[in-house]
């Protein structure tokens, strides 16, 4: 009997943790962009003109283009990438996405990415970089973290732990993430979101979705 209880206590405990559990954690917001306008709670901030978005309502895909010809850079000491911007929770949180390539871009000058900000010029960079290969960088510092990776789409995830950023990807949505690191900061973030930063007049075009923050 006290087997039977216990295999019972430990199906429930499994089933409230799991994905599809009754007690499964929910997104504090998410966005499968089904709907033809942005959600109100995302901001759309294009420093220079040129680069511009639109929503595959069908795919429930956010595309996001940078055209060529110019750079559109974020670091210490420039800011004029493009991104789409939603406020920071509070706290402890969780903000993952998925990010897929629309056109070849191999040994081009850009990074594609989730961002954290902390300030105009401190940002945290995560993402696809001149190619596959995934980096995490900080405004005015390079390559903190990296992996070359071979598909060019991935799930991306960043989690917060206090002062302690956790900076996962998985190939898909059923596997497991995959943690490339950490990295610490005291100062609290300001705003979270996607952006794409080009530094010598490359053309492109990425395809974001299925955002989630927790």
């Amino acid at each position: 009997m006290d087997k039977i209880k216990s295999a019972a206590i430990m199906f429930i405990l499994v089933f409230m943790v799991s994905p599809g559990g009754a007690f499964a954690k929910e997104p504090i917001f998410s966005d499968d962009f089904k709907k033809e306008k942005l959600n109100e709670k995302w901001e759309w901030i294009t420093p220079v003109e040129g680069p511009e978005y639109t929503i595959d309502t069908k795919r429930g895909v956010f595309i996001f283009s940078v055209p060529g010809g110019q750079a559109f850079d974020h670091w210490s000491h420039i800011a004029s990438a493009p991104q789409l911007s939603i406020k920071c929770p509070k706290g402890d949180w969780t903000f993952e996405a998925k990010l897929k390539l629309a056109e070849s871009t191999t040994g081009e000058m850009f990074h594609a990415v989730l961002f954290v900000k902390f300030a105009d010029l401190d940002y945290y960079y995560w993402g696809l970089y001149m190619g596959t290969k995934l980096q995490l960088e900080r405004s005015g510092t390079n390559n903190i973290l990296s992996i070359n990776y071979d598909s060019d789409e991935v799930w991306l995830q960043i989690k917060k732990e206090n002062s302690i950023y956790h900076w996962s990807y998985r190939a898909d949505e059923k596997d497991k993430w995959e943690e490339l690191g950490t990295a610490a900061e005291e100062s609290e973030p300001e705003r979270i979101g996607l952006m794409i930063k080009t530094w010598r007049g490359t053309e492109v075009k990425v395809e974001f979705s299925n955002v989630k923050i927790y």
